[in-house]
């Protein structure tokens, strides 16, 4: 049974060549979706590189960009750690990237961390496409608000989201 790493990551922007990775949060789970380990971190960035204006201002709304600045981790200890958290769970083990839009935060890791790429599966449960095949089946949309765009708030939205589709979609006829 494979497990599952859903992860979520904050970024300076949305171009995966020049912007970097400021926050990754990630839950591993079974099947099941019980989480059984998390991995949070806040990583530092220049302020004066790679941030698109748009991220920046939402980043500052949401208290992130001063915790970048002030407890953000230096990115190669970010990487070891992460690599360290999936190394001593998974072992040779490949995962199955779970998550909104998980493609997305896969394009900055192997852009910019490829070193974590020996961990992950070739297959991404993405959990927008179950949201789009659930509402457009009838099912209504998931209620709870979207977090403010901090990482660990982020997967835990997108874990009782997919728990929400998958339990609607097993009461469909």
């Amino acid at each position: 049974m494979p497990d599952y790493l859903w992860l979520d990551a904050e970024m300076t922007g949305l171009n995966y060549k020049n912007c970097r990775i400021i926050e990754v949060a990630c839950i591993l789970t079974k099947e099941d979706l019980v989480p059984y380990a998390r991995y949070e971190q806040i990583i530092y960035q220049n302020p004066h590189v790679g941030w698109e204006q748009v991220a920046k201002e939402m980043h500052q709304k949401s208290g992130l960009y001063d915790r970048v600045m002030k407890d953000g981790l230096d990115e190669r200890g970010a990487v070891q750690q992460l690599d360290h958290f999936l190394g001593t769970r998974l072992g040779n083990n490949l995962c199955n990237l779970a998550g909104n839009s998980v493609h997305f935060d896969k394009l900055f890791l192997n852009e910019q961390w490829p070193s974590l790429s020996k961990y992950f599966s070739h297959r991404i449960l993405d959990v927008s496409s179950f949201k789009i095949y659930a509402e457009g089946m009838g099912v209504k949309k998931f209620s709870l608000d979207m977090p403010a765009h901090r990482a660990m708030d982020d997967i835990e939205h997108s874990l009782k989201e997919f728990a929400y589709y998958v339990n609607e979609i097993k009461k469909l006829p």
